[in-house]
């Protein structure tokens, strides 16, 4: 009865009804402009997903250790029902995450939706007072949608192609710190910045002569030392199982120790490793990206506060207004 007796005194002013049908349109197109665009809402799912990242080198201890020391604090903020983590990867694994990469399940009590971001908030902030480490937080769909799309799990990527991995790292770095500036750019991160720790062994030809040995022979005893050489065999029941040889785990993860490694012994006595090489700490790239045949950069960032279209747009803007990118250099926006 009340939908008829609105629809009565509606047709009975067919003027009146025109005229707030054109007034509401009108509002609405004023408004539109200013809405702003996202291409995915904010989801409420009751669990989060943490990605922890520190330096390449990082030994699996350093990172559970640093990882307990996190669940801890994540498990003090009020909603939080379970953490759980993984570091590293499977032996057998497709990722290439090394065992400074780790992730954190969170799951979360039963809570509205404003106290899920608030907890999401905490989250972030939490992670923030841990220097040395870079992260990502968000919901599961959410980040199994951006990787879908972009490959990554962010809603900002921009990928920088190019030929001089050097030229692209300095871009990556004068890129991010721009993305900084943009207001609502948070969790900006270069995806393969860090270089990983290395030793370089570099043979003395004239000291290998002197003691009457090969390079190869010393590089064998090396990797037989810290990789372990199979020496035998032993059965047990109906498997066959190899008897390894190497150094003791202690030895192994100390690098100064790494010279009085002794690469030949006979009636001369001991040759160590320093008596035939110069051995020096250098750094290597710890993984480098390829697409379509070029060398890629990538640097993704989160937004908060803002609508995700006006931050694409000013960025463009400030992009190619504000950055000279060198010949052979182009930046592609996902």
């Amino acid at each position: 009865p009340h939908y008829g007796a609105a629809v009565r005194s509606i047709a009975a002013r067919p003027a009146l009804a025109v005229g707030l049908s054109v007034v509401c349109v009108l509002a609405v197109a004023i408004l539109l402009p200013g809405l702003g665009a996202r291409f995915l809402p904010d989801l409420r799912e009751g669990h989060f997903i943490v990605h922890t990242t520190g330096l390449p080198g990082t030994s699996l201890d350093e990172s559970l250790r640093m990882g307990t020391n996190l669940t801890q604090r994540f498990l003090a903020i009020e909603g939080v029902d379970s953490v759980s983590q993984w570091a590293g990867r499977a032996a057998r694994g497709a990722d290439t995450y090394g065992s400074h990469y780790s992730e954190y399940e969170i799951g979360l009590a039963p809570a509205s939706g404003t106290a899920q971001q608030r907890i999401l908030e905490q989250l972030r902030a939490t992670l923030e007072n841990y220097p040395g480490i870079t992260f990502e937080a968000n919901t599961v769909l959410t980040e199994r949608i951006d990787e879908t799309i972009s490959g990554y799990t962010a809603p900002v990527v921009v990928n920088l192609y190019g030929s001089d991995l050097d030229v692209l790292d300095a871009q990556a770095v004068e890129l991010s710190a721009l993305m900084r500036g943009v207001a609502g750019a948070a969790n900006v991160r270069v995806r393969s910045a860090y270089e990983t720790p290395n030793l370089r062994i570099a043979l003395e030809p004239r000291r290998l002569v002197r003691y009457g040995l090969s390079a190869r022979g010393v590089l064998e005893a090396v990797q037989s030392a810290y990789s372990g050489l199979a020496v035998n065999e032993v059965q047990v029941n109906n498997r066959r199982l190899p008897v390894t040889v190497l150094l003791d785990a202690a030895t192994r993860a100390d690098a100064n120790r790494l010279g009085a490694v002794i690469v030949a012994s006979d009636e001369g006595g001991p040759v160590r490793l320093s008596q035939v090489a110069t051995i020096t700490q250098t750094a290597g790239r710890y993984n480098i990206l390829h697409r379509d045949a070029q060398r890629l950069q990538v640097v993704t960032a989160n937004v908060e506060g803002r609508d995700l279209g006006g931050f694409m747009h000013e960025l463009r803007k400030r992009v190619f207004a504000e950055m000279q990118l060198p010949p052979g250099v182009h930046a592609e926006f996902s």
